[in-house]
This record gives C-alpha cells, structure tokens and sequence, in this order.
C-alpha cells in the first residue's frame, strides 16, 4: 500500500513489480488477470502525489496513531478485496474533510 489511491482501488504491486513489468515482465492486475506489455518501455518512473502518502498503510496497520484515529475505524477490515474499498472510500470522511486524517 503505498498511496492512497493504490490502496482504495487495491493496487498492491511494489515499485520494483512494477518495473519489471515496464521491463516487460507480467504482472497481476488487482481484479486478478494478467497482465504483461507488447513491448518494453522505453523509460519509465514511479510518481505518486504526496497527499495522504503512507496513511492509508499506517491506519490499516491497527497499531499506529493514525490506526486509532476515528477516520479510520474499519480499514484494517476491508481485506484484498477492491470493491470493499471502493465502497468504504466513497462515503468515507476522509474523501468529505481531508483535513481530519492530518489532525
């Protein structure tokens, strides 16, 4: 879990899976297909923005501040499962007052 888009949409490759796969290696998709480029990329980087880097990770973890903080009751429950997280993410607190996660 390494943003917080990743974890909502259940992304869970690494940085190095997913240079393999820009190298031309396959890869799980999170609906669980593989997945794998015609052709190697030329270049490729990893880029996420920085907003809520490491929180979600931190409160599913469920022994950290952030996991204690009442934002994220009930996200160390929502499992590999995307469409949980997708639910949870579209009526969660977070989305309405980010703000909240910080404090």
């Amino acid at each position: 879990m390494y943003s917080y888009d990743a974890f909502i949409l259940g992304g869970i490759a690494s940085p190095d899976e997913a240079y393999q796969f820009a190298k031309g290696s396959a890869i799980t998709h999170a609906a669980g297909f593989d997945m794998q480029l015609d052709q190697p990329f030329d270049f490729y980087a990893v880029t996420d923005h920085a907003y809520f880097l490491g929180v979600m990770r931190e409160m599913a973890l469920g022994d950290s501040e952030l996991s204690q903080h009442p934002v994220a009751e009930g996200i160390d429950q929502i499992g590999d499962d995307p469409m949980p997280r997708r639910q949870y993410f579209s009526i969660s607190p977070i989305l309405l007052i980010p703000e909240t996660a910080m404090k």
